[in-house]
């Protein structure tokens, strides 16, 4: 009998969804901003970060490439 287990963990693996960088997300100075948006007519909105997008108040901004530069406490 052959073991399944092989199959299974692909099954997991490849159903699951792909994690998101750690900086992806929504990022405001001020957490009421994050329930603005770009119809609320003010310039305090979040800015969000997906995969190579950011999205603020003036436009979008698609990434070319990103690099990890490894720091994390750098502010």
């Amino acid at each position: 009998m052959k073991s399944v287990l092989p199959i299974a963990l692909f099954v997991v693996f490849a159903a699951a969804p792909a994690l998101a960088a750690p900086y992806e997300g929504r990022w405001a100075q001020e957490p009421e901003w994050c329930a603005n948006d770009a119809d609320s007519g003010t310039e305090q909105i979040a800015v969000e970060i997906s995969g190579k997008t950011i999205r603020y108040y003036e436009g979008t901004c698609e990434m070319s490439s990103i690099e990890d530069i490894g720091v994390w406490d750098a502010a």
